[in-house]
């Protein structure tokens, strides 16, 4: 037997998958995906000039847990990245397409390893990427499309664990 599964399985791929099935196969397309229950969804409300005290005002919510912080572009997650690195006591990492494959691999070995940090991020680490115990995943800037805030919530709240879902 073969199971194909995928949080972001498409229409067009169902069609190519369903050429290659020797018996039925129940697929369900869905306009809305689900995000999981034990996921808490918030949004912070803050003037440009106040987003990065907002921030680090989560961040000290947060203090000795995982979170992700997804920025809209390379450029953003660095320049957030260096003023989080002037705050005392706080383990930052930057995970960006930028990074070579090996620097993004010993960049989240070393975030997985320790016991509360914070992942900088730009879309490049929305997918794909599993990293255990993240509490919460913050979106610095919102996302343009819906599909991309799926792919930033589902960085926690795994496997049936809690997480939160914040957009500032």
């Amino acid at each position: 037997q073969l199971i194909f599964c995928s949080a972001t399985l498409q229409s067009s791929c169902l069609q190519r998958v369903g050429a290659f099935a020797l018996d039925r196969i129940n697929a369900y397309d869905s306009v809305c995906p689900l995000l999981p229950i034990t996921l808490s969804e918030y949004a912070i409300v803050a003037e440009h000039t106040d987003k990065f005290d907002a921030l680090v005002s989560l961040l000290e919510f947060f203090k000795g847990e995982k979170v992700i912080v997804f920025s809209a572009s390379v450029y953003r997650a660095r320049h957030i990245l260096q003023r989080l690195n002037k705050l005392e006591n706080l383990p930052c990492f930057e995970y960006s397409s930028d990074a070579n494959l090996r620097r993004r691999a010993s960049t989240l070995q070393n975030f997985q390893r320790c016991q509360g940090g914070v992942l900088v991020a730009s879309d490049a680490a929305a997918r794909g990427l599993h990293i255990d115990a993240v509490s919460a995943v913050i979106s610095f800037d919102a996302p343009e499309h819906f599909e991309t805030y799926l792919h930033r919530a589902g960085r926690t709240a795994r496997a049936g664990k809690t997480g939160k879902c914040i957009t500032i």
